[in-house]
Formats: structure tokens, sequence, C-alpha cells
């Protein structure tokens, strides 16, 4: 009877055990195909920036990122709540930089700032 017993709580765990494994799994899944609203995804709140001529992509990027942190995220998270493929920007275009990143400027410009260096403020 105990020897039952004792197979039965093994058989538990190696089960939960699995269903734990699968999902950690599937949020490892959800988080690499974007599966929530993060600050690269098209629902999440931002706010507009609008080009200058001589602006690149990688420099706003640069603008809006902690010290030390990869750019390709940052790029990444702008092209998506923008909704862009391109890396190629032209003056007047309306770029949306994620709210999270927004107070991090280190110099980059609001939209309404931009529209007034480009005169049409």
């Amino acid at each position: 009877m105990e020897r039952a017993k004792e197979m039965e709580r093994a058989a538990r765990r190696r089960a939960g055990a699995r269903w734990g494994a699968l999902a950690a799994a599937a949020a490892v899944v959800s988080s690499l195909i974007g599966g929530s609203a993060g600050a690269g995804s098209p629902n999440a709140p931002t706010v507009d920036y609008v080009v200058l001529a001589g602006d690149t992509l990688w420099a706003v990027a640069g603008a809006h990122a902690a010290p030390g942190e990869d750019l390709r995220k940052v790029v990444y998270e702008i092209k998506g709540a923008t909704g862009v493929a391109s890396s190629d920007l032209h003056p007047g275009q309306i770029l949306k930089i994620p709210a999270a990143r927004a107070d991090r400027t280190g110099g980059a410009g609001s939209a309404e700032q931009n529209l007034d260096r480009l005169g049409g403020g």
C-alpha cells in the first residue's frame, strides 16, 4: 500500500514538472514572437517625434536609450511602434517613441520642439 502511494506521488511530481517545463517554454516562445503589448508593440503608449534634416533612426534611438543599452533593440521598438520596416527617414516624418523611453531624450526634441525648428509649429 505504501509503495503504491509513493509511486503515485512520483507520477504527480513528474507530471507537474512536465507542465512547468511546458509553461516555461510557452512563455519563452511568446516573448520571442511579441506575445504582449511591449515597448515595440503598436498598442503600447507612444510619444510623437518629428524627424529633422540629418536625423537618423540610430541617432534618435541613441537619444532615447539607456546608457550602454543595445541600440538594435531601441531601433526595433521605434520601428515597431511607428509601423515602418525601413530605417530611412525624411524631415517631417513622425516617429512613435515608446512612452517608457520618451523621458530619456538626451537632447532629442519633442514633436512640438522639432516642428518649431522645421518652421511648421
